[in-house]
C-alpha cells in the first residue's frame, strides 16, 4: 500500500496552493493549444464553409472515462490483419495481447458496430490512454481496441499522438464536456471541429513545411487525403485553427447553446481534427459514465443537437422550433468561421506565445486536486487596477457614457452622448477591495447604479447617491483590443447600450443585459487629468516674489515658503507638463505674513513641474507666476 500513497503524494505536490482546476474535467497545461485564448493580433481569413445540405448539425461523441477509483479492467488489442476488424470488432483470436488496463466502472458498457468509437480513458488522476475503435463485447465479456495510444500526462501540452484518426490529435483535448453547456455557462477552452474534407480540406503534395494536407499542431492527414481532399483554400488543412472574428454578432443568435459555443469560437477557436465524410459539420462532445452532452442540451433547452433539418432543405415535420432555431444559428456560426492563419508554435492563437496579456480571454488557472470538480473563477479580478478619473466610450458608437444634463439628482438618466469636456462624461473609479469598483459622477456623490439591484435584462442603469451596496459595484474585465465589459455585482449582467450595435445616436439610454460579446457592451476606459480642485469664490494668486521653494531640484520633500495677506487657507497645486494635477493640498495660515508648507514628492516621476499657490479666500493678493520645480531621484 505504500507505493500508491507515495505516488499520490507526488501527484499532489505539483499542485499550487492557489490551485483550482480539476485535471479530470479541465485537462492540459494553461499554455496548451487546447487552453490558449486567441491573441488580439490574430490574422483571420475566411474558411469558406457553406451551410450543410446533408444534415443540419452532426454528432460524433468522444467517450471519456474519468473514474480513477473504479476497478481496473483489461482492454485487449485487436490485431488488424484485414478490414474485418473494423466491422467485426468483437472477434478476438486466442492469445491477443492486453493493450492496456484502466479503471472502468463495472456497470458501464458501450459498443457500436461502425462508429469511430474514440475513447479517452484515465488510468489514474493525471494520465490518459486514447483508443479507437474501442468497445465492450458482450458475447465475450471483454473490452477491445484497435489503436491505443501511449499513456499520456494530462498536465502536459496535449500534443501527443492521440485518438483522432486523421490529425492524430488528442481525443480528450477540445471536447465539450458534460456540464459545460448549461444556462449561463461559458466554455473556456478551444473546441474541435469536423467538416466535409471532400469539399473543404486542402491537399498539396509539395508543401513548404513538408506536411501535405496538414499543419501544426496536427501530426498527419487522412491516408486518402491526396485523392479525397477537395478544398481550394490553402489555409484549410488538417490542424487549422478556425474561429469567429471579434465583430461577429453573437446577440443575433436565437438559442443559448449556440451563443455559448459562438463565444468559445470567438475567444478560443476550434481545431480541424477529422473528416465528417459528408456535407455536415460536427463539434466533438462527451459521452460516458458521467453523462452525454447532447442529452443535456435536449433536457435544458429542448434542442436536438443532431437535428437533420437543413437551412437549404427546410424544416422537417418532426423538428421543433428550438431545434430549427439551433440549425439556423449553427449554420450562421459555421459559415462565418475564419482560419487564424498566423497560428504557430511561437504565435499560438495568432500572437506571441509568451504574451499572456493581450488575449481574448483570461488564461486558465493552475491545477487543483483531481476529482474536486474545481474550476477557475469565471470572472477573475482585472490584472490592472483602475484608480482616478476616466471617460468610458462605447465601442460600437464612439460615444461616451454621459449623465443627462450633468445633473446632480438621484435617478438622473445615463446614456451615450457625443464626446465633450463636460464633467457629465467624467467618472471617478475607485476599488472596493473585492475585485469590484464604483464609478462616481465627477463633482457629485452620485454613482453608477442598477435600479433597485434588479436581476432582469433591460433594467435601467442611472446615477444614485453613494450607499456602498452591490448595485453600485462593477467588475471591470478586458474583452479585446483595449476594451472592457462592466458587470454588476448585484445581477451579474453587464452595462449595455440599449438597441445593440446599430444604436449609435446621442441620448440612447444604457441598461443592464446578459453579456453576449456585443460591441455595445464594450467600453474603452481612458484616464483623464483630474479636474483642478475647486477654489473658493474670488480666489487669487499670492504675490509671486513672496513664493520660494527649496531644495530645487527636490528628491523627497519640497519646502514651500509664501506670504499670506491675512489669516486663512491657501491651496498648493503641483502640475506636470501636461497640465495634470499630481499634488494638491490646503495649508492654513494662522496669521498674515510669511508661511511655510511641505509637499511629498518621493513617488513622483523625475521631471519638471509647476507649483502654484493660491489664496482660498476673496482677500488674496494679485496674480503672480507659478514656480518651476525639478524633481530628481
Amino acid at each position: 500500500m505504500k507505493k500508491p500513497l507515495l505516488a499520490l503524494a507526488g501527484c499532489l505536490a505539483m499542485f499550487s496552493a492557489q490551485a483550482q482546476r480539476d485535471p479530470l474535467k479541465w485537462p492540459y497545461a494553461r499554455t496548451s493549444v487546447w487552453n490558449m485564448p486567441l491573441h488580439t493580433s490574430a490574422q483571420y481569413t475566411p474558411a469558406g464553409i457553406k451551410a450543410a445540405t446533408d444534415w443540419g448539425f452532426g454528432d460524433d461523441d468522444i467517450h471519456i472515462i474519468a473514474r480513477p477509483t473504479a476497478p481496473r479492467r483489461n482492454v485487449y488489442k485487436l490485431v488488424r490483419d484485414n478490414d474485418r476488424y473494423w466491422t467485426n470488432r468483437c472477434e478476438r483470436a486466442a492469445g491477443n495481447p492486453v493493450a492496456f488496463s484502466a479503471p472502468i466502472p463495472a456497470d458501464y458498457t458501450y459498443t457500436h458496430p461502425t462508429h469511430n468509437n474514440i475513447f479517452a480513458v484515465f488510468t489514474d488522476n493525471t494520465h490518459v490512454v486514447e483508443a479507437l475503435p474501442m468497445q465492450y463485447c458482450t458475447d465475450i465479456g471483454q473490452w477491445t481496441a484497435m489503436w491505443p495510444s501511449n499513456v499520456e500526462d494530462v498536465t502536459g501540452d496535449g500534443l501527443f499522438s492521440g485518438g483522432h484518426g486523421a490529425s492524430h490529435l488528442s481525443a480528450l483535448g477540445g471536447t465539450i464536456r458534460v456540464g459545460e453547456l448549461r444556462p449561463g455557462s461559458e466554455i473556456r477552452h478551444a473546441l474541435k471541429i469536423l467538416v466535409d474534407c471532400g469539399q473543404y480540406a486542402y491537399y498539396r503534395a509539395s508543401e513548404p513545411d513538408g506536411k501535405p494536407g496538414y499543419r501544426w499542431p496536427a501530426h498527419a492527414a487522412d491516408a486518402y487525403a491526396a485523392s479525397g481532399y477537395g478544398g481550394t483554400n490553402p489555409e484549410m488543412q488538417m490542424g487549422a485553427l478556425l474561429a469567429l472574428k471579434p465583430d461577429f454578432n453573437i446577440g443575433s443568435l436565437k438559442t443559448e447553446p449556440a451563443r455559448i459555443i459562438a463565444r468559445a469560437l470567438q475567444n478560443y477557436g476550434a481545431y480541424l481534427v477529422d473528416d465528417s465524410a459528408w456535407d455536415n459539420y460536427i463539434l466533438e462532445t462527451e459521452d460516458g459514465p458521467d453523462g452525454n452532452v447532447r442529452a443535456q442540451v435536449w433536457n435544458q433547452w429542448n434542442v436536438k443537437w443532431n437535428e437533420q433539418s437543413t437551412v437549404s432543405g427546410g424544416r422537417r415535420a418532426d423538428c421543433n422550433q428550438a431545434s430549427w432555431d439551433w440549425v439556423n444559428d449553427m449554420a450562421a456560426v459555421m459559415t462565418n468561421l475564419h482560419v487564424v492563419k498566423n497560428n504557430a508554435p511561437t504565435t499560438m492563437g495568432g500572437g506571441p506565445t509568451t504574451d499572456e496579456t493581450n488575449r481574448r480571454a483570461a488564461m486558465a488557472c493552475d491545477f487543483g486536486p483531481a476529482g474536486s470538480g474545481g474550476t477557475c473563477p469565471s470572472s477573475p479580478p482585472p490584472t490592472t487596477g483602475f484608480a482616478g478619473t476616466y471617460t468610458l466610450t462605447a465601442r460600437h458608437s464612439g460615444k461616451r457614457l454621459d449623465v443627462d444634463g450633468n445633473s446632480n439628482a438621484d435617478k438622473a438618466r445615463v446614456w451615450q452622448y457625443t464626446a465633450n469636456t463636460s464633467s457629465a462624461q467624467r467618472w471617478v473609479i475607485a476599488s472596493t477591495g473585492d475585485g469590484y469598483y464604483t464609478l462616481t459622477h465627477e463633482g457629485t456623490t452620485k454613482r453608477l447604479d442598477v435600479d433597485g439591484g434588479k436581476l432582469d435584462n433591460g433594467v435601467t442603469v442611472w446615477q444614485y447617491e453613494a450607499n456602498g451596496l452591490d448595485p453600485q459595484k462593477w467588475k471591470i474585465e478586458p474583452t479585446s483590443d483595449g476594451y472592457y465589459k462592466l458587470t454588476s455585482k448585484a445581477s451579474g449582467k453587464c452595462l449595455d447600450v440599449n438597441g445593440g450595435s446599430s444604436a449609435t445616436a446621442d441620448k440612447v439610454l444604457v441598461h443592464q443585459w446578459d453579456y453576449w460579446g456585443g460591441t455595445n457592451q464594450q467600453w474603452k476606459l481612458e484616464k483623464v487629468s483630474s479636474a483642478r480642485p475647486a477654489l473658493s469664490a474670488g480666489a487669487s494668486t499670492v504675490l509671486s516674489p513672496e513664493l520660494a521653494v527649496y531644495p530645487n531640484p527636490a528628491r523627497a520633500q519640497l519646502t514651500v515658503r509664501y506670504r499670506a495677506a491675512q489669516a486663512g487657507a491657501a491651496e498648493l497645486t503641483l502640475t506636470d507638463g501636461l497640465g495634470r494635477v499630481v499634488r494638491h493640498q490646503r495649508h492654513h495660515a494662522a496669521a498674515a505674513g510669511s508661511q511655510q508648507a511641505t509637499l511629498d514628492v518621493r513617488t513622483l516621476p523625475a521631471g519638471t513641474y509647476l507649483l502654484d499657490v493660491r489664496s482660498a479666500d476673496a482677500q488674496g493678493g494679485p496674480s503672480g507666476r507659478p514656480q518651476r520645480v525639478l524633481v530628481q531621484h
